[in-house]
């Protein structure tokens, strides 16, 4: 019996594999010599020789990770007027943001009706506890609220934050009361509690930033930057900052609420504390639901927005379930932010010169703690990308795919500081060679402005790459791990710098835990990304490798309650040509393997529908078949 097709094929150009029609198999699940389940439930760190290890990257996101996003009341409701919209729209955001917050910082959400909407300036959320909601950011407007720009304008179409941040913004310093000196020898990676000189300074709740200076003789320590012909780094150029708030002071012990992701070593650069200034920051502000197309008068174009979306100076706010098309630079830009998540948005077909500086899709800019959950980027340079410097820590990209990117996804310059690339999936590679790198953790040598090592203590998890290269080279007095990768990977980067990066596990599959996030978010006693679980987390169906297909090819999904499952293959028309799985299974990830050889060229829908106890679930993947 056929299901019924409930999907779109119209503009798909995912490019997945087919199934070979036989049973689908369990894996062995393995887990990793330096971060393993422990005998009391808890995940082990095992660190290196210089003290290097995995960080716990489980406070990026919303309200420091675990925390659900929330669901605003609606108090304004706009409907599109005659000509251009960004008066009435605003306006209703100037209203509600009039409105005195409730006790949670929450003024309420403006929600914008289905339809079409001409916005010709810039949608500007200027204080906190206000969510800008539409109907959805699919193609028709009939059920879905689009944002329309047209015309030569580059500003962004939605601003959040009081004002375009710049420079060092997010670690601007308030000195009320001094600063306090870090008194322990090296404060560790992970660390959250430190000794300092003078902690009758601070108490609980204070906004802090714990500061390492770049001294000469910490530039030293990291060969100068690594910057290849250019000149070294400067004194005082790269601190490193970390916008912390203190939990607990308790005698000279300061504990604050989130990890340094870099060593502390007094000898080398003696760091402190001290007061932050958030004068400006905003909170619990959202965009969601919108599709912005941006016009423009050529996929080489530059006069239009660079931005679609932009944060700036936001603490606890999210982009949830926004598609962006035709900007320059970045679909989301966030900038001098922590505390935020951006998930279930698409960041789509960049219209710029394929050049240094454009298509950036999803980026963050002197951000911090900051998740990227589920999202999806096409055509470009850099799909997920830390562009902060020293600035930019603690940043996680979990369960994200790529398609078609001409260049790697990365940290992308001077020093930041843990990024976790966990379950990216690459696809397909149009105009470029596949085997150029697409995920690249190490140095860049004298790209760009000096661009030099460009990521520290930084980790790839449990990537599916479909065939493309991953770099992980190991900077000075850092390291950088490539752990359970599907695809190929190597120390040897563009500048050939021969160093011990940490690689286990290449190509081989069911790495536990699957997500390293996920499972240190459980560490702290919090729910899987502590909200209801999505679809995605009860059903998963994952991107097919290779991809696209012209042969044997392999899916792989996770179902976590034993069910029922169906696995089958349709065509533009709806109609079903293969069944791949059709038999009980248990909880776990399973695989199935296909030889699309058996199929014409074109465009194809994978559908797995698991029926439990509780009820049906479903998931797609488009697939293409090439020759």
């Amino acid at each position: 019996m056929n299901h019924p097709l409930q999907a779109s094929f119209v503009g798909v150009a995912l490019a997945c594999a087919l199934l070979l029609a036989h049973p689908a198999r369990a894996q062995e699940a393995w887990e990793s010599d330096i971060v393993y389940e422990g005998a009391d439930g808890q995940l082990v760190y095992v660190s290196d020789d210089e003290g290097n290890r995995v960080p716990d990257f489980s406070r990026a996101g919303y309200r420091g990770g675990g925390v659900a996003l929330p669901d605003v009341p609606a108090v304004q409701t706009v409907a599109p007027v005659e000509g251009d919209d960004t008066a009435s729209i605003q306006a209703a955001i100037d209203a509600v943001g009039a409105r005195t917050p409730d006790a949670d910082g929450v003024r309420g959400a403006v929600v914008l009706e289905a339809g079409t909407y001409e916005v010709a300036g810039t949608l500007a959320l200027r204080v906190g506890g206000v969510v800008l909601r539409g109907a959805g950011d699919g193609e028709d407007p009939a059920s879905n609220t689009v944002l329309r720009r047209s015309g030569e304008n580059t500003a962004p179409v939605v601003r959040v934050g009081r004002s375009r941040s710049r420079g060092d913004a997010i670690i601007r310093r308030d000195d009320a009361r001094g600063a306090a000196t870090i008194t322990d020898d090296v404060v560790p990676i992970g660390a959250r509690s430190f000794s300092v000189d003078r902690p009758e300074r601070y108490r609980a709740g204070d906004p802090v930033v714990v500061y390492h200076p770049a001294t000469a003789a910490w530039i030293q320590s990291v060969d100068g930057g690594g910057t290849a012909d250019d000149p070294p780094w400067a004194v005082s150029e790269m601190p490193i900052g970390y916008a912390r708030t203190v939990e607990a002071v308790d005698g000279a012990t300061v504990t604050v609420d989130a990890p340094v992701f870099a060593r502390l070593v007094k000898s080398v650069s003696p760091s402190y504390i001290y007061l932050r200034d958030r004068d400006d920051v905003i909170e619990e502000v959202g965009v969601e639901g919108l599709r912005i197309d941006i016009e423009t008068a050529s996929e080489t174009d530059e006069t239009q927005a660079e931005n679609a979306v932009e944060f700036h100076l936001v603490e606890n706010g999210w982009v949830r379930g926004v598609t962006a098309l035709h900007f320059w630079h970045a679909g989301v830009s966030v900038q001098n932010s922590r505390y935020v998540t951006v998930r279930d948005s698409r960041a789509l077909d960049p219209h710029s010169q394929v050049t240094g500086g454009r298509r950036y899709n999803f980026e963050v800019a002197r951000s911090q703690l900051v998740l990227f959950q589920g999202n999806e980027a096409s055509e470009a340079r850099h799909a997920y990308v830390g562009n902060g410097e020293t600035l930019d820590s603690g940043v996680v990209f979990l369960d994200n795919t790529s398609r078609d990117a001409s260049t790697s996804s990365e940290a992308h310059r001077r020093w930041a500081t843990g990024f976790l690339f966990d379950n990216h999936t690459e696809i397909g590679s149009r105009g470029v060679e596949i085997s150029d790198r697409r995920i690249h953790l190490g140095n860049r040598g004298d790209f760009g402005t000096a661009h030099g090592w460009s990521c520290a203590n930084c980790v790839v998890w449990n990537a599916e790459m479909n065939g493309s290269l991953v770099i992980v080279e190991k900077p000075p007095t850092a390291q950088n791990y490539a752990i359970g990768t599907q695809g190929y990977v190597t120390n040897r980067g563009p500048f050939f710098v021969r160093t011990p990066a940490y690689i286990e596990g290449t190509n081989r599959p069911a790495l536990a835990p699957r997500s390293l996030y996920l499972r240190q978010l459980q560490d702290r006693g919090l729910a899987v990304a502590g909200e209801p679980a999505p679809a995605a987390a009860v059903l998963r169906l994952f991107p097919a490798a290779p991809n696209p297909a012209t042969g044997r090819s392999r899916l792989r999904f996770e179902i976590a309650t034993p069910g029922d499952a169906r696995l089958a293959v349709y065509d533009v028309l709806g109609r079903e040509v293969a069944v791949l799985v059709d038999r009980a299974l248990g909880a776990g990830r399973h695989e199935a393997m296909l030889d699309a050889r058996a199929l014409p060229a074109g465009l194809y829908l994978a559908r797995l529908d698991v029926a439990t106890a509780a009820g049906a679930t479903t998931a797609t993947q488009p697939l293409t078949v090439v020759r």
